[in-house]
């Protein structure tokens, strides 16, 4: 008799114990709720490109999402790559996705690094025809004073200028 009710306490002790797996289950079941999962998979479906300004926003905004989900359904880190990869190139734009397939562009890190470096050439050009632009040859060229489109004034010092 007993051994028996030794046996029941420890049965109801050992019972209450949680593995730390369970703990994990409990407290992502906590954070991340079947109402929050739903709206981060419509959050996922209405994600575009267009409503970025850059494909670095695009990928960021991607990636916070499906790291979410991916904590919320307890994926591995092939499957969460492998999400993002699906999701990053199903709301790429028409254009984007046509100038990709003609370069033959293959993974993501070469689409995001030939962006970045298509971004950079454009951003380096503008600066230089800018530059060009801005100060007009109104007065004598020897003077270092000119007249700025910018500023809009005779008097601006180019060496003042960018």
């Amino acid at each position: 008799m007993i051994k028996h009710i030794v046996d029941f306490k420890y049965h109801e002790l050992f019972e209450n114990k949680k593995t730390l797996e369970e703990h994990l289950e409990s407290l992502c079941r906590s954070r991340y709720s079947e109402d929050r999962v739903t709206s981060l998979y419509q959050e996922l479906k209405h994600n575009r490109q267009d409503n970025y300004f850059t494909m670095r926003e695009y990928f960021q905004a991607i990636t916070s999402i499906v790291s979410q989900l991916s904590i919320a359904k307890q994926c591995s880190k092939n499957e969460k790559n492998n999400r993002i990869e699906e999701v990053f190139y199903s709301g790429l734009n028409r254009t984007t996705d046509t100038e990709l397939a003609k370069l033959r562009v293959q993974g993501m890190n070469d689409v995001l690094s030939r962006v970045s470096s298509t971004i950079d050439i454009l951003h380096r050009g503008a600066l230089e025809k800018v530059r060009k632009q801005t100060v007009s040859n109104l007065t004598n060229q020897n003077h270092k004073n000119m007249y700025c489109t910018i500023c809009r004034k005779n008097t601006h010092n180019i060496d003042v200028c960018f």
